[in-house]
Order: structure tokens, then sequence, then C-alpha cells
């Protein structure tokens, strides 16, 4: 067997993916077939050998993302970024191919409108941000429920993170929020 490994990293900028590796490419798509699953077109997956290649990777892709400073961050991130590590088994002998992935998701944290003090562009930019986290607390409502319909094309989030929430995946999920009783609202939310 071969094994390869690829790094693709894109944003989701107010329901857009775009290449963060590749900043002109600001119109990839989600895509779903059968024989692929969920696929990202137009995404840049650039072969890596070592963790130093990826870090770098993740640093090259981490200066393209969209941030602009508010009243409550002076460097907030104004989309939701993931990077995806494609791992491919290939067998030599029947040319067959297995492929693992690994999401790493930093998703922007939810906004108060009044806290942040956003207006004009940064306003736009924080309705797409709370709706698509809403999207994605009903996705995982949904499913802890048990309900008949997961409700994961609302959000380009939830499309992308579909078949990390099923089969045989695993999902964890890391918290950063604020302890401030100020924020407590948000946190809790």
């Amino acid at each position: 067997a071969v094994f390869y490994c690829t790094i693709s990293f894109i944003q989701i900028y107010k329901e857009n993916l775009m290449d963060l590796l590749q900043p002109g490419v600001n119109r990839c798509q989600i895509r779903e077939d059968t024989t692929h699953g969920l696929w990202i077109t137009d995404a840049t997956a650039i072969p890596v050998a070592t963790a130093d290649d990826c870090l770098r990777l993740m640093a090259i892709g981490d200066k393209n993302r969209v941030v602009a400073s508010t009243r409550q961050n002076i460097e907030s991130s104004r989309s939701h970024s993931v990077f995806i590590v494609s791992i491919a088994k290939q067998n030599v002998l029947d040319r067959s191919e297995s492929v693992s992935q690994l999401y790493l998701v930093d998703l922007a944290g939810s906004e108060s409108v009044d806290k942040t003090g956003s207006e004009g562009q940064r306003l736009e930019e924080a309705k797409y941000i709370n709706t698509s986290l809403l999207a994605l607390r009903n996705v995982i409502r949904a499913l802890v429920q048990g309900t008949p319909h997961v409700p994961y094309r609302d959000s380009k989030i939830t499309r992308l993170l579909q078949n990390s929430f099923g089969g045989n995946s695993k999902t964890f999920l890391i918290v950063c929020c604020s302890p401030a009783a100020y924020n407590q609202r948000e946190t809790v939310s």
C-alpha cells in the first residue's frame, strides 16, 4: 500500500467558501455524490510529508483569513475556517483507495452587536456568523434528540461538517469561551 497526505484550508465568509491557500479562488462549492461523498470544488490540496509542512500551510492560510477590529476584539475572525488533513491509502495491486480526513475547525465566535459596536460591513458579517452558529446548534440539537430530519443544509458549515456527525466519525469539540459574567448570555447560547 502507498500512503499520501494532502492539506486544504478554506474559510466560510458570509456563507461563501474561499480557499485560504490560493486566495484568488473565492467561490469553492460543496458537492456530493455516492462515490466520493462530500468534497469541496476548486479547493487547493497540497501534498505534505511532515508536521512542519502542515504547520507552514496553516500559517500561510491563517494570514489570508478575513479579520477586522471590533470593540471586543482587535483581530476578530470574520469567518469560520476549516483546515483539512486528508490521508489516502492506495492498494498497489488493485488501485483501490480509501481516504480519511481530519477537520480542524475554528468557528468565529457569536457576536452581540451591542457589545461589538458592529455596523456596516461588520454588522453584515456578524449576521452571517450568528446565523451559521445557530444552524450548528440546531443540527446538534436534532442529532441529540433523534429527530428524523437534521437540518444540515441550513448553513455551509453544517453541510461541510455533515460527515463528521455520523457514520464511523469521531467528533470532539473544544470550546473557548469567556468566563466573565458580562459575556454569559453569548456563552450559554
